[in-house]
């Protein structure tokens, strides 16, 4: 890169993050699914009026099942990171005046998390930035949410940062996992 240009990018949740909460969405709504046709439908069945109450039911199934899906599309999809020089900015496309700007000065140290099994096969994971808080406790004060590839997004974080906490005697190696 040009050293008269700063090196800002911007950063998004991963696809295979997304997916991975669409799915297990789509488990928890199965186990809905299925009690609503095991237990609640052969209660409605044996009612004064089956044909409309089954109606209402498997509709408010459909409703919950289609929002459940959209907003944890939305929610996830929604964040952006922009990782500048000094700076970042942690931002939410669908309210872009409320963005959260943290400066690299607050920080004390960053943590890489995964997700035990998928985390590894997709290579995505969450970069927690921890600084002190109002009562000098360490509290996560950012996250970027199921980032591609966090290890190489780490690495160029630490080395802007410069991390003055507990761990400022690690390399960037010993901060991973």
């Amino acid at each position: 890169m040009n050293s008269k240009k700063p090196a800002n990018y911007s950063v998004t949740p991963s696809t295979a993050y997304i997916i991975t909460f669409l799915a297990l969405a789509l488990i928890i709504n199965s186990l809905f699914f299925a009690i609503i046709y095991f237990v609640v439908d052969p209660i409605v069945q044996v009612s004064s009026n089956p044909d409309l109450y089954s109606k209402i039911i498997w509709s408010i199934v459909a409703f919950v099942f289609f929002f459940v899906f959209a907003v944890i599309y939305i929610s996830i999809n929604s964040r952006r990171y922009w990782i500048g020089d000094n700076s970042f900015e942690l931002i939410n496309i669908y309210r872009p005046k409320k963005k959260k700007v943290i400066k690299y000065s607050d920080i004390l140290y960053i943590k890489v998390r995964k997700m035990p099994i998928l985390s590894s096969r997709f290579d995505f994971g969450t970069i927690l930035f921890i600084a002190h808080s109002k009562k000098k406790k360490e509290k996560i004060v950012a996250r970027f949410l199921g980032i591609k590839f966090p290890k190489e997004i780490y690495f160029e974080l630490v080395e802007k940062i410069k991390p003055e906490g507990k761990d400022r005697k690690k390399t960037a190696e010993d901060f991973l996992f």
